[in-house]
């Protein structure tokens, strides 16, 4: 009989194996978070996020995923999105989360006062120059600092085929 240590190892490595071959099946080609220190998000406070694109053809989809917590003041959180191209070019966007309801219940999922939402920023995008591309993104709430926010992540997934 074999330790249990070594069983939950096992079941720990399957688990993994599996979890990382679903994420090659959705077509992620990048994803990553970024902490906010103390869940205080000071409006100079940048996050990048770098990608280096190797196809100008692949279509993408772009995500942002937000975890706030019920201390955020707001029902919405403003971002700037500055995209910067392999040739220097910057491409800014505005762009707007809706975290509650009108009602002022918190949208997204997560058990107690974290909770987690995914937004589709971009659909069907080609990155046209291949390169390392780095989404800044900013808060945009006329606030210096905004409480309650935890982390926010970028996402990149491979558009699917049409065929």
């Amino acid at each position: 009989m074999k330790p249990l240590i070594w069983k939950v190892r096992h079941f720990t490595i399957v688990i993994l194996l599996l979890f990382g071959f679903m994420a090659c099946q959705n077509g992620t080609v990048f994803h990553e978070s970024s902490d906010i220190e103390g869940s205080n998000w000071n409006e100079k406070d940048l996050k990048s996020f770098r990608f280096a694109s190797e196809d100008s053809l692949q279509a993408y989809d772009f995500y942002l995923s937000i975890r706030n917590s019920s201390q955020y003041r707001y029902s919405n959180l403003y971002l700037f999105l500055n995209t910067h191209f392999p040739d220097g070019q910057i491409y800014s966007d505005t762009i707007e989360c809706i975290l509650a309801n009108d009602e002022g219940k918190w949208t997204g999922s997560g058990i107690g006062s974290i909770k987690e939402n995914s937004y589709l920023i971009r659909r069907n995008t080609r990155l046209p120059l291949k390169g390392e591309y780095v989404f800044e993104l900013q808060q945009g709430m006329r606030h210096e600092i905004l409480e309650g926010i935890h982390d926010i992540g970028f996402k990149i997934v491979r558009t699917p085929d049409k065929n």
